[in-house]
């Protein structure tokens, strides 16, 4: 049984179709990247996974149980085995680095300050970020903005980590940190991962599963090699794309 699955998933703004019957499964333990140029819908299809938005059309299901007409009482129970790594991290700009990672553990459990700092800690030590806690993020570089974002995402130890284009605006030697540390953390965590970018490279490095979501719809899903290999006409042009961007061509 898939531990994530939507199925016929359907998503309009006004006259502008998003989403045009998007099935995808997600398997636990695995590390799914779901690729697609900008504006393709991939945030849209997120927020869908974490309930943040509910399709027109179609049918949600986590660990076999339907939650596409959950309440946002039922919700706020699921995604607490959820961890969001946002676009550009999104840190708390007037709180230190350890205030943004001790948030979540205030706001959701009973924790004492000791339990806290301990839990703290524990996280930033498993994003590289140990003995940065004073800093603000006006003081982080691109890379360590992210980091610290991974470090709140995992403090309430998710048994899910969704991150979104998580390399964006990054060059290639942060990018390759930041692969290596979403590699770590679905390793010493043993959580599930599900990744969207336009970032090719990045996909390759931390991908089990890649995913193509194109006009709507998932065109193709399998492992990276599958993926290079695949006859698909819009997976050929995508790769020659984003190999030229990517390579200044």
């Amino acid at each position: 049984m898939s531990l994530i699955k939507l199925e016929n998933v359907h998503k309009s703004f006004g006259e502008k179709r998003v989403l045009n019957g998007v099935n995808l499964d997600i398997e636990k333990g695995e590390s799914l990247v779901i690729l697609g140029g900008s504006g393709t819908g991939k945030s849209v299809l997120l927020k869908h996974i974490i309930g943040l938005l509910k399709p027109d059309k179609g049918k949600i299901f986590i660990d076999g149980n339907d939650v596409t007409n959950f309440s946002k009482k039922d919700w706020y129970r699921i995604r607490k085995r959820f961890g969001m790594a946002f676009q550009e991290a999104a840190l708390f700009d007037f709180m230190t680095v350890y205030e943004n990672v001790a948030f979540p553990l205030k706001r959701h459990t009973d924790f004492t300050d000791k339990q806290i700092e301990k839990r703290v800690l524990e996280c930033l030590e498993l994003v590289g970020l140990r003995g940065n806690e004073k800093l603000m993020p006006s003081e982080l570089s691109g890379g360590m903005r992210r980091r610290a974002g991974f470090a709140r995402a995992i403090a309430l130890n998710p048994e899910i980590l969704l991150f979104d284009e998580p390399t964006t605006g990054l060059d290639p030697v942060l990018t390759d940190q930041i692969d290596t540390v979403i590699n770590d953390l679905r390793n010493s965590l043993d959580v599930t991962c599900i990744t969207i970018t336009h970032d090719m490279v990045s996909a390759f490095d931390i991908a089990d599963k890649i995913a193509m979501l194109y006009q709507g719809e998932i065109v193709f899903k399998g492992n990276p090699d599958e993926f290079m290999k695949s006859d698909l006409e819009i997976i050929k042009r995508y790769l020659k794309g984003r190999i030229c961007e990517e390579n200044k061509i």
